[in-house]
Formats: structure tokens, sequence, C-alpha cells
């Protein structure tokens, strides 16, 4: 499987405050930090599942900012764009 995010990325984010299940999220936590984690759904609360396996899911304490719809990646010469207008899932 490949990363869905690789260094030096440009992400393009959809700024809303609308939880999208399934989507990777930037989440403003209850203490101010801001991550990009997939929002998931438990059934009985969300989750903030990361992109990094080697990284634990951990309920989603605060507030969504916004969702990832692009991505811009280069490499050397060439550039790669994907984009979703309702939300890229890894």
């Amino acid at each position: 499987m490949f990363p869905f995010l690789h260094p030096d990325d440009i992400i393009v984010l959809q700024q809303d405050s609308i939880p999208k299940i399934g989507r990777v999220v930037l989440f403003r936590l209850h203490d101010g930090v801001i991550t990009l984690k997939q929002l998931k759904h438990n059934g009985a609360n969300f989750v903030l599942h990361a992109l990094n396996p080697l990284l634990e899911d951990e309920i989603a304490a605060g507030s969504v900012v916004g969702y990832v719809v692009g991505i811009v990646r280069r490499n050397g010469q060439r550039e790669w764009t994907d984009f979703d207008p309702s939300g890229l899932i890894p």
C-alpha cells in the first residue's frame, strides 16, 4: 500500500466544520493542536485514524477545521495532482 501523503506534498483543503466520515480532515484538538487524520466513527464516537500505521487511533475531542480535497506532488520535473471536491479518501 502506498502512503497517502509524502513529505513536501501540498494539500488543498476545503474549510468546513461538518464532520465527513472517511475523509482526511484537518482537526483542532481541545488543547489547540492541529492534526491531519482520517475521520471514522466507531458506533459511539468520532475517531481520528492516523494515516501513519505506527500511530494509534484516538477519540476526536475538538472540532473539524476542514477536509482534504486535493494533493499536489512533485517528483523531479513531474507534477501529479489528485482532486475530489467531496474530499479525498485514503
